[in-house]
């Protein structure tokens, strides 16, 4: 999507601003991000990409959020300014500081802190219309079936390409039989899969989870991007926490996270064997993200081999890492 600055140009018009310069500092792929300068401050503005195959509306997710992190006046996120549902752009302050490389014991801390503390505005969350996550589920079936739904169409993909018949194999005996319903669930009774968290045991996510969206600034954390953001699973959290590929978890660290995430499950506790089931499931689903440069792939060389060996790296390791989870239990 080309975007021009003339695309939000009324957004700033409305809130006064006279922007100096307008830099695009967007790295990822999911939405464009500008530096605004002005005469004054700086701000931060997103467009949100078209995906008719959405459900929810990013813009409307991180607005909602924000709005009601705000509300509060007690965290460390940017402050929503104005948002255009036309130009599906939002406009907030922009903060300073660097994105968190390698996190530390304390840098931990003061994230799963943050996890906590958001908490005690989840009865307030239906005021500013706070949705579901992004693909948010409630039952271990619900998550089965998205996760199933995911790493179908990515197989399917890579199947048609002759180059990568023997992934595909792989794909076929490990991540997809890794998580076969008759396997995964053989020792769990219909209603234990069918079990759906109930409203009160829910929880407010970010969603999407890690330091790639934290800023760090003279030794305090600001959290940003919320537009996956809602009401969530906390074993689906815990679970993005756990096994998230950038993040290589010594013991320590493990329990340090344990014990102080288990508020989140004050009314349910944490089920091992639940979460073990849930970490299974959620492997598959990093697996499938980790191949999201597959549509952008030249097959014509080979510089698909090192995303794929990747792939497997991490399969393989993080498989080992639940297969002695019971140790921190």
């Amino acid at each position: 999507m080309q975007t021009s600055p003339a695309s939000f140009e009324h957004i700033l018009h409305r809130n006064n601003i006279k922007a100096l310069s307008i830099s695009n500092i967007n790295k990822g792929s999911n939405a464009k991000s500008f530096k605004i300068i002005s005469t004054d401050k700086n701000y931060f503005l997103k467009i949100y990409p078209t995906n008719s195959y959405e459900k929810e509306s990013r813009l409307n997710a991180e607005r909602s959020f924000l709005q009601l992190l705000n509300y509060s006046g007690n965290f460390d996120v940017p402050i929503y300014i104005d948002s255009c549902e036309t130009s599906r752009s939002i406009l907030m302050s922009w903060i300073d500081g660097q994105v968190i490389e390698a996190p530390t014991v304390i840098h931990w801390e003061n994230y799963i802190d943050f996890l906590l503390r958001i908490q005690t505005l989840y009865s307030s969350s239906i005021n500013y219309n706070v949705g579901f996550a992004k693909e948010s589920s409630f039952s271990l079936l619900g998550h089965h079936l998205l996760v199933k739904r995911r790493l179908k169409e990515i197989t399917n993909k890579i199947s048609s390409l002759d180059k990568l018949k023997e992934f595909s194999q792989w794909l076929n005996e490990s991540p997809k039989s890794l998580i076969d319903k008759e396997v995964l669930f053989s020792d769990l009774s219909s209603e234990e899969i069918l079990y759906e968290i109930p409203f009160e045991s829910r929880i407010l996510s970010p969603s999407d989870i890690g330091f790639h969206n934290v800023i760090e600034n003279n030794n305090r954390l600001y959290f940003i991007d919320f537009e996956y953001a809602g009401i969530d699973d906390p074993y689906k959290l815990l679970s993005d926490i756990l096994i998230h590929p950038n993040y290589s978890l010594d013991e320590y660290k493990i329990k340090l996270i344990l014990s102080k995430i288990t508020p989140l499950f004050s009314l349910i506790g944490i089920d091992y064997k639940k979460l073990k089931l849930m970490l299974y499931l959620y492997i598959v689903k990093w697996v499938i993200i980790k191949l999201r440069p597959f549509d952008k792939i030249n097959f014509n060389n080979k510089d698909y081999i090192p995303l794929l060996d990747s792939v497997k790296s991490y399969f393989n390791n993080k498989l080992v890492f639940i297969n002695n989870l019971n140790r921190f239990f």
